[in-house]
């Protein structure tokens, strides 16, 4: 794994304080806000398992109906030496391969009645560090410690050139994402229909990015994915954050492969939607085969004899 460290300084800097020298030019009237959605208490429930309580953070935002504990036969627990493939141990994850379902019960195995939301990730951040009464000030506050949690799941992954975090042309609040190298290309084609491989071939990303280094900018072999963070409730001294991802390739294979450091939750629907590699204005279905919630290469399961305690799971 290879840090960009000296391009990392300057995108952070450039990102989260929109300096300029940038390839594209930003809305200068209009800085990115954090979405808080409620700040409600959200209520832990130590008689469901850690998996669903994960799941069930995502509620305010749209995100995680249809699935409930169930019985689980076997400790699916996650142990492997190839920090890269996350699954490969016994689904083919990392190949792109079709995944049995292992624990989660859903509502239907036929796709037209799968749980239909998209993949985000559930992080908690101490709300001493979140001034939320200053919206802009906060979108920068989360999306530090997010881009911190990526560089550090990208640390662990060989095979990947990590440059940093971005923002829209727009001032929307979305973070941007992007990498290159061989765990990029898998990435890209990742559930492409027509089984292409290959050397990533990706422009549509510069459309829209700001801050992005002219090295980059005229590279094609760059992959991207994007997060819109928001704050969904409180549960003890934290805020309760929830990462909704883009529709790229990308974003469901770095929540499916991020490595031993990614440090929040991933939760993968059963089956998600990703943007066509032809047309990004055209989605296609991509089959996971279950629902999945992972922090750090430990999958936690939807096991109905399984009680939980939030204070277990903040390190």
């Amino acid at each position: 794994m290879n840090l960009k460290n000296n391009t990392l300084v300057a995108v952070i800097t450039s990102s989260l304080l929109a300096l300029g020298g940038c390839s594209s030019t930003s809305n200068t009237n209009k800085q990115p806000e954090l979405t808080v959605k409620d700040t409600a208490p959200i209520e832990w429930n130590n008689d469901e398992s850690v998996a669903l309580n994960i799941v069930k953070m995502g509620y305010r935002d749209g995100k995680g109906k249809g699935v409930s504990d169930g019985p689980v036969d076997t400790d699916m627990t996650v142990e492997h030496d190839d920090p890269n493939a996350l699954f490969s141990f016994y689904s083919g994850f990392y190949q792109g391969g079709l995944v049995l379902g292992l624990g989660a019960l859903l509502m239907d195995s036929e796709i037209e009645n799968m749980t239909k939301w998209y993949p985000f990730g559930v992080d908690f951040i101490s709300k001493e560090s979140v001034n939320i009464e200053n919206r802009q000030l906060a979108y920068k506050q989360v999306s530090s410690v997010l881009e911190s949690k990526v560089r550090a799941a990208f640390s662990s992954i060989d095979g990947a050139d990590y440059y940093g975090m971005y923002g829209n042309t727009s001032a929307a609040s979305v973070q941007n994402f992007l990498f290159s190298g061989e765990y990029c290309n898998n990435a890209f084609y990742f559930g492409d229909k027509k089984e292409r491989e290959g050397v990533t071939s990706n422009e549509a990303w510069k459309r829209y990015l700001v801050g992005v280094p002219y090295a980059l900018m005229n590279r094609s072999d760059v992959c991207h994915f994007s997060v819109t963070p928001k704050i969904v409730g409180q549960i003890n001294d934290n805020y309760v954050v929830v990462y909704s991802m883009g529709t790229q390739s990308s974003a469901l294979y770095f929540l499916l492969n991020g490595g031993e450091e990614l440090g929040f939750f991933a939760v993968i629907p059963d089956a998600a939607r990703v943007q066509s590699i032809d047309n990004p204005k055209d989605s296609e279905w991509v089959t996971i085969g279950q629902v999945y919630v992972v922090k750090g290469g430990k999958q936690y399961l939807f096991d109905e004899d399984e009680t939980s305690a939030f204070e277990s799971i903040i390190n």
